[in-house]
């Protein structure tokens, strides 16, 4: 997704159940496990296993859900602010080049 700001809000379809809905084509969901990654997706994260694999991440979305609706609840505005920015990898696999 590019820089910006974008307002998040609940979207619910009968395939994928409860997702966030960011902006107009972006959305923050479920990992989905063995299934192709969308483009335009936000896939929340609570840790990551040694081989760089995520972990709890039904767990990570639940609770960011949970946080939003209090907000949404309370009929306040949520946005999230996207920002580019350098990653400071702590994997040494991470900083190799990959040319495959």
């Amino acid at each position: 997704m590019e820089e910006g700001v974008y307002e998040l809000e609940a979207i619910h379809s009968e395939a994928k159940g409860w997702e966030v809905g960011v902006g107009e084509k972006g959305k923050i969901s479920s990992y989905p496990g063995d299934e192709k990654l969308e483009s335009y997706s936000i896939y929340p994260v609570t840790s990551y296993r040694a081989d760089g694999t995520p972990l709890f991440t039904k767990l990570a979305f639940l609770q960011l859900m949970e946080r939003l609706e209090l907000e949404w609840e309370r009929g306040e505005v949520v946005e999230l602010q996207i920002v580019s920015e350098g990653i400071p990898y702590l994997l040494e696999s991470c900083l190799e080049q990959s040319y495959s």
